[in-house]
C-alpha cells in the first residue's frame, strides 16, 4: 500500500471524526430543542447514536467480505457509499425531527410517559440509519487495508487514532469557533459536504488506484505472540475489557460534569472543554501506542490495568475544595480550571492506549474480529451514561460514584495478575491490596465534594438523574437554592413576587389561570396562587419540588391547593404539549443568562409558541436577570414577535422586568394596581419586605404602614424606553439555530465582532 494512500486516509478519518462529533451535538440541541430539554431525551439521542455506532462496527466487520465478493469490487467502494449515506443525514435529521415533532403535536395531549416513549422511539428511527453507516466506516476501511496489503496487522490503531483526533477538533472547533459564526444548521451543511468530499476523494482512489480493484479474498486467522497480553487471556477476557473500559469512560464523564459544574461553571464551553481534554487525551494515549508498537519493551495489561486505578483517583481530589482551593490560594479561575481538566487527562490517555492495543492484538488487522471487539466497547459506552445518570448519581453522589467505578479496576488488576505467567507473588498482591484500600479509605473518609464541602450554614441535598441540589440556610431571611453547585436563588427576592402580581394586575379582565416556567424556591408559585386563580408551575428538576418545604412554612398547604398543580418537565416542551392557553405565561430563566440550553427559553422560536399558549388579551411576563448589554438581544427577539412589550428596570435596579402582548398594555396607575390586587395577594406582596409604622400623635398609637403603593410607585417610574435599548450596532438576537447568549467567546474577544 503506497505511503500516499496511508496519508489520504488517515486525513480522511480525521475528517470523518470531525464530522460525526459536529453531528452528535447538533443533534443532541435539536432534539431538546423539538422534544424538551429533559436528562431522558438527552440520553436517547446518546444512545441511539452508540447503538448505531455498535451495530455498524459488528455488521460492517461480519458482512463486509460477503458483501465484497458478491460484487466483485474492492471495499472502497462500500466505504463510499457509507459517507455519501451519511452526509444525505446531515440534511436529513432535522427534517425527521420536526417531522416527528410535528406528529407528536398533532395527536391527542398524552401522559408524559407515552410522549417520552413515542419521542425516543421517533428521537431513534430519525438518526440510527446514519449512525450505523458511520459505525461502519472503520471495519471496512480495514478490510480494504487488508485487501491491499495482506501484512497490515495494526490498522484499527490508524484509524482509531485518525477518528480521535477528528472528534476532538470536532469538540473544539464547532463549540469554540463554529455554532457562534454560522450557526447549527449550516455546520451540518459544512459536515454533510465534508462528507461528501470524502465519498469524491475514495471514488478518485476507486478508479485510478489499481490496488483498489483487487477482489476481496478468504483471509485466515493468526496468532500474535506477545507479552502484552497475560498468558491465559482469552476472547471474552479482552471482550469484557473493552466493554467495562468503554462503559466505565462514558459513566465518567457524566460524573465529572456533574462534579465540576462548580468550578466550570454550567457553559457550553465547560462540556466543551471536558469532551475535549477527554479526546486529546485519549488521541495521545492512541499515538504513544502507534509511537511504541514497534518497540520490543512496552508497557503490558497488568501495568496500564494498575495505571488506571491510580489515576481514577485525581478527579475526586480536583473536585474536593478541600484540596483545591489550598493548591492554587489566591489563584486565578484559569487555574483552577486547568488543574480540574488536567485531572482527567491521565485516565483518559491509558483508555487511549488500551482500547487500540487490545483490539490490535485480537483483531491482528482483520475486520471482522475488530468489529465485534469495538462493538462491545461502544456496547458498555451506552449502558455507561445510563447507569450513571439514573443510577450512581441520584444514589451515590459525584465522588461516592467515582469511588464505586474505581473498585472493579482494582478487582480487574487483581484478575490480571492470576493470569500473568509465573509463579503468583503473595506479597505483591498483599501490598498492592493494602495501597488500595488505604487509598479508597482516604478518598471516602478525607475527601469532600463542593457540595458536601460549601460553608453555606445549614444544608440539605438532595440528588436524581436530573441534578444535585442543595437548600442552604443562614438565617430566616438569607436562605437559597444551588442546583449542580449554579446559585438559582439567593435570599427571599422580591422580583419573584412581582412575576406574578404586577401582570396579573395589568390585566385588565379578572384572570383566570397562569403558568409559571421554573419553579425555584417556589415564590413566583405562591404568589399566584395567592389571587385564587388556577396556577401551574413547571420545573425540571425533581429534587427542587422537594426543597420548597425548606424555604416556605407553609408549603404543604400550597401543596395541597386544589387550584395548584406542579409538573415535572422542560417548560418549552410543556407549552408545546398542552392544549390549554392561559391568562399569564411567567417565565424565569435559571441563571446565569449565558448558562447551556437557555436560550431555549430566550429565542424568537420559543417566543412563539408562548404567543399559541396566550389568551388573546393575555400577557407574557419575562424576568431577565442581567446587565443591559445582553439585554439586547432578548429585548430585540421579543419585539419581533410581540407586537405591544412593556420594559421596566427592577427596582432597586438589577434585571428588567418585560411585559408582552398581542394586545395594547395599559399599565395601571398605583392606585389601579393596589386597587386589582386580592386583599390575599397584598399581603403576600409585601411579605419579605420589613414591617415599618408610624405614631399617631393623637393617641401615641402605633400603626403599620402599607407599603406596597410605595413598592408599586418606585416599579413604575423605572420604566425604559424600548427603542433605546435596542439601539444598537449588532442587532443582534436570539434563534434557537443562533443561540447568541450562549455561544460569546469569539464576540466577547474579538474587537468590533
Amino acid at each position: 500500500m503506497p505511503p500516499s494512500l496511508y496519508k489520504i486516509f488517515f486525513l480522511i478519518f480525521i475528517i470523518s471524526g470531525f464530522c460525526g462529533l459536529l453531528y452528535q451535538i447538533v443533534w443532541m440541541r435539536l432534539a431538546l430543542t423539538f422534544f424538551g430539554v429533559i436528562t431522558p431525551i438527552a440520553s436517547v439521542v446518546v444512545s441511539a447514536f452508540m447503538l448505531g455506532l455498535a451495530l455498524g462496527n459488528w455488521a460492517g466487520g461480519k458482512w463486509i467480505n460477503q458483501i465484497s465478493r458478491f460484487l466483485g469490487q474492492s471495499a472502497i467502494l462500500l466505504y463510499i457509499i457509507a459517507e455519501l449515506i451519511i452526509g444525505i443525514g446531515a440534511f436529513v435529521v432535522p427534517s425527521l425531527f420536526e417531522l416527528g415533532h410535528s406528529i407528536l403535536l398533532s395527536v391527542d395531549e398524552m401522559s408524559s410517559y407515552k410522549y417520552l416513549l413515542f419521542s425516543s422511539l421517533l428521537i431513534t428511527i430519525s438518526i440510527i440509519p446514519w449512525c450505523f453507516c458511520m459505525g461502519t466506516t472503520i471495519p471496512v476501511a480495514m478490510f480494504f487495508f487488508k485487501q491491499v496489503n495482506k501484512t497490515e496487522k495494526t490498522s484499527f490503531s490508524f484509524l482509531y487514532l485518525a477518528n480521535v483526533i477528528g472528534a476532538m477538533l470536532g469538540a473544539l472547533i464547532s463549540s469554540f469557533v463554529l455554532f457562534e459564526l454560522i450557526g447549527f444548521k449550516n455546520s451540518l451543511t459544512l459536515a454533510g459536504v465534508l462528507n461528501f468530499i470524502i465519498a469524491l476523494i475514495c471514488f478518485v482512489i476507486f478508479k485510478k488506484n489499481p490496488h483498489s480493484q483487487t477482489p476481496s479474498l478468504e483471509i485466515k486467522k493468526e496468532k500474535l505472540k506477545t507479552d502484552i497480553l497475560p498468558k491465559n487471556t482469552n476472547s471474552w477476557f479482552l471482550g469484557f475489557i473493552l466493554f467495562f473500559n468503554g462503559f466505565t469512560s462514558m459513566a465518567f464523564e457524566i460524573i465529572w460534569t456533574r462534579a465540576f459544574i462548580p468550578t466550570l461553571g454550567n457553559f457550553v464551553y465547560a462540556f466543551a472543554g471536558l469532551l475535549t481534554v477527554y479526546l486529546l487525551a485519549t488521541w495521545v494515549g492512541s499515538l504513544i501506542y502507534r509511537k511504541l508498537s514497534s518497540f520490543s519493551k512496552k508497557p503490558n495489561l497488568l501495568e496500564l490495568i494498575a495505571f488506571l486505578t491510580a489515576s481514577a483517583f485525581l478527579p475526586i481530589f480536583a473536585g474536593d475544595p478541600q484540596f483545591l482551593e489550598p493548591l492554587i490560594g489566591g489563584g486565578s479561575i484559569g487555574l483552577k480550571v486547568f488543574i480540574t481538566l488536567a485531572s482527567i487527562f491521565p485516565f483518559c490517555l491509558v483508555l487511549g492506549y488500551l482500547t487500540p492495543m487490545l483490539i490490535d492484538q485480537y483483531s491482528i488487522g482483520q475486520s471482522k474480529p475488530a468489529g465485534r471487539m469495538y462493538a462491545l466497547n461502544i456496547i458498555g459506552s451506552i449502558l455507561g451514561p445510563l447507569v450513571a445518570a439514573y443510577i450512581l448519581l441520584p444514589l451515590l453522589g459525584s465522588r461516592e460514584s467515582m469511588i464505586f467505578l474505581i473498585i472493579p479496576y482494582f478487582i480487574l488488576f487483581l484478575a490480571c495478575v492470576f493470569r500473568s505467567p509465573g509463579t503468583i507473588k503473595i506479597r505483591e498482591i498483599m501490598g498492592a491490596t493494602i495501597i488500595f484500600l488505604i487509598a479508597i479509605s482516604v478518598t471516602f473518609f478525607k475527601s469532600k465534594s463542593y457540595e458536601e464541602g460549601t460553608t453555606r450554614g445549614e444544608i440539605k441535598i438532595r440528588r436524581d438523574h436530573t441534578a444535585t441540589v442543595i437548600s442552604y440556610n443562614l438565617g430566616p431571611q438569607n436562605k437559597g437554592l444551588l442546583v449542580n453547585g449554579q446559585e438559582m436563588t439567593m435570599g427571599f427576592n422580591q422580583a419573584h413576587k412581582i412575576m406574578a402580581h404586577f401582570p396579573l394586575a395589568t390585566l385588565e379582565h379578572k384572570p383566570e389561570s397562569a403558568v409559571v416556567i421554573a419553579f425555584g424556591m417556589g415564590t413566583t408559585y405562591r404568589s399566584l396562587l395567592s389571587w385564587d386563580i388556577k396556577a401551574t408551575a413547571v420545573e425540571l428538576v425533581p429534587s427542587v419540588i422537594e426543597s420548597f418545604g425548606d424555604y416556605h412554612k407553609d408549603a404543604t398547604e400550597i401543596l395541597n391547593n386544589p387550584k395548584g398543580r406542579i409538573i415535572i418537565d422542560d417548560g418549552r416542551r410543556f407549552l408545546n404539549r398542552t392544549n390549554e392557553i392561559f391568562d399569564l405565561i411567567t417565565v424565569d430563566p435559571p441563571p446565569p443568562i449565558e448558562a447551556a440550553g437557555t436560550a431555549l427559553l430566550y429565542s424568537e422560536d420559543f417566543y412563539e409558541i408562548v404567543k399559541k399558549r396566550l389568551k388573546p388579551n393575555g400577557i407574557f411576563f419575562h424576568w431577565f436577570p442581567g446587565s443591559l448589554e445582553s439585554f439586547q438581544p432578548v429585548i430585540r427577539s421579543i419585539k419581533n414577535l410581540f407586537p405591544y412589550v412593556e420594559v421596566f428596570q427592577y427596582y432597586p435596579g438589577f434585571g428588567f422586568h418585560v411585559f408582552c402582548s398581542m394586545t395594547p398594555i395599559k399599565i395601571p396607575s398605583p392606585v389601579e394596581f393596589s386597587a386589582r390586587l386580592p386583599e390575599k395577594a397584598k399581603q403576600d406582596l409585601m411579605e419579605f419586605f420589613p414591617k415599618a409604622y408610624k405614631i399617631l400623635p393623637e393617641t401615641n398609637e402605633q400603626v403599620l404602614i402599607d407599603k406596597h403603593l410605595d413598592l408599586i410607585k418606585a416599579i413604575l417610574q423605572n420604566k425604559l424606553n424600548i427603542e433605546k435599548i435596542m439601539n444598537d450596532k449588532k442587532q443582534a438576537r436570539i434563534t434557537d439555530d443562533r443561540p447568541y447568549n450562549e455561544y460569546f467567546l469569539l464576540r466577547k474577544n474579538l474587537n468590533n465582532f
